[in-house]
């Protein structure tokens, strides 16, 4: 987990979501789980595209959640708090070098509803 940097970091989102089908809803999001620490880390030095990746990515599995109706799934991130902040820091870097103000939107959006999804005040991660 130390080693990745953010290529590899947005492409095991990616494929976390991607994967869905062939692993599960659960085990995709405990993957990201182990990896909110990384993103936490990696999150002020991530490029457009890999802000890009994590945030749909993180929205799919949100949908597939909801979907599944999918409420006993591992929370990603700890409480609320700790989703705001990691989303908050991945924001700060899309307005950073994401040029188009609507796609910045769109992505802040896209991480905001995935806080949302991810985390819960009242669960034990």
């Amino acid at each position: 987990r130390n080693e990745l940097q953010g290529p590899g970091l947005a492409l095991v989102f990616s494929a976390s979501a991607e994967g869905v089908p062939a692993v599960g809803l659960e085990t995709s999001l405990m993957l990201l789980r182990d990896l909110r620490l990384c993103l936490e880390r990696l999150s002020s030095s991530l490029s457009p595209w890999q802000v890009a990746y994590v945030a749909t990515s993180l929205d799919s599995l949100a949908r597939a959640r909801r979907r599944a109706g999918a409420e006993n799934c591992p929370d990603i991130w700890r409480s609320r708090a700790q989703a705001d902040s990691v989303v908050e820091a991945l924001c700060n870097r899309a307005a950073e070098t994401i040029t188009d103000p609507s796609r910045c939107a769109w992505v802040c959006e896209l991480l905001r509803g995935a806080a949302e999804t991810h985390s819960r005040p009242d669960r034990r991660v």
